[in-house]
């Protein structure tokens, strides 16, 4: 397929959001690069790095007139950088493509094909193989969430109460439906959220066939921080040191998601019971919250008091 020129709406956009993501960055540029559907631009948006990123980056820029590259002097996080990009998406559909993940070269045509025979589908994702740091496979990712389902509610049951990796976040998005969510909030796993709101939207269909290889490496944010109340900054750099109340977020951004979907009564109060039995569920980490953040509090006192 030939590629979008400058003024020629593309068919997709895909964002690449980084922050010192020079290890893999090259192999996942080269496998957006040599996707078998071309009718796409690629935008990378840098928070600030300070290793070879932008060096790589500019250099995909002068070699593929695809490829458009942002630079930001700061880190604001990686809430921050995915919706800069969505934001600046010129595609009928969207993509956020992680600066260690590897996509097959049929990803594309295959996603899309898919939403195009699936107008009431507003997301595509293939099934998943996890790959260590070398790209050996380690083996493939399932899950069993009902997420092609015509049952909203089962749909939004499903992405409340099954732990689960947010791989679908990466899928092929229909950019009017992304765009009508609240997009990658600045709090701890707003994905899983996105991913929920947009089940609200719409069926997400899947293809069998594993196209999408996602990295395991000690680098990830969730192996560096595997305590969830420190992966605030990771999302919002300004959290740093700040107390987290993450379960409780979850709470009220579903609400939220509840509201802008704009559902039948029926199915408004379908959601809600629904959330309400996710409430009862989560209580002790609805405790753990005030814990946690008390504890920071308590810290940040002790420093303060002594202080001369």
């Amino acid at each position: 397929m030939v590629a979008a020129g400058p003024a020629q709406r593309p068919r997709v956009t895909l964002g690449v959001p980084v922050y010192d993501a020079e290890r893999f960055l090259a192999e996942t540029m080269d496998s957006l690069l040599a996707q078998t559907l071309g009718d796409f631009e690629l935008v990378i948006s840098d928070n600030g790095s300070t290793d070879a990123t932008e060096e790589i980056c500019r250099a995909y820029v002068g070699a593929d007139p695809r490829v458009r590259y942002v630079r930001h002097e700061e880190n604001r996080g990686a809430s921050w950088n995915h919706t800069f990009l969505a934001h600046r998406a010129r595609g009928e559909f969207f993509k956020w493509a992680a600066a260690d993940d590897v996509c097959e070269p049929t990803y594309l045509e295959r996603c899309v094909a898919a939403l195009d025979d699936d107008p009431g589908a507003v997301l595509c994702q293939p099934a998943a193989i996890e790959i260590d740091e070398e790209g050996k496979e380690i083996g493939p990712y399932d899950h069993r969430l009902r997420l092609s389902s015509e049952d909203l509610v089962e749909r939004w049951t499903d992405l409340l109460n099954i732990g689960y990796a947010c791989y679908h976040v990466y899928g092929v998005i229909r950019t009017q439906a992304l765009m009508s969510t609240g997009l990658m909030g600045t709090f701890i796993e707003s994905d899983m959220v996105l991913l929920a709101e947009l089940a609200l939207r719409g069926r997400f269909a899947e293809i069998d066939e594993r196209l999408f290889r996602h990295r395991i490496h000690p680098e990830q944010s969730v192996m560096v921080h595997e305590n969830l109340y420190d992966r605030g900054p990771w999302f919002d750099t300004r959290k740093a040191g700040r107390p987290s109340f993450p379960t409780w977020r979850f709470a009220y951004e579903y609400v939220r998601a509840i509201h802008r979907a704009k559902l039948p009564p029926a199915q408004t109060h379908a959601c809600y019971r629904v959330l309400a039995g996710w409430a009862f569920t989560s209580k002790r980490k609805f405790l753990r919250d005030f814990k946690h953040a008390g504890r920071i509090t308590g810290r940040q006192m002790k420093r303060r008091l002594a202080r001369p």
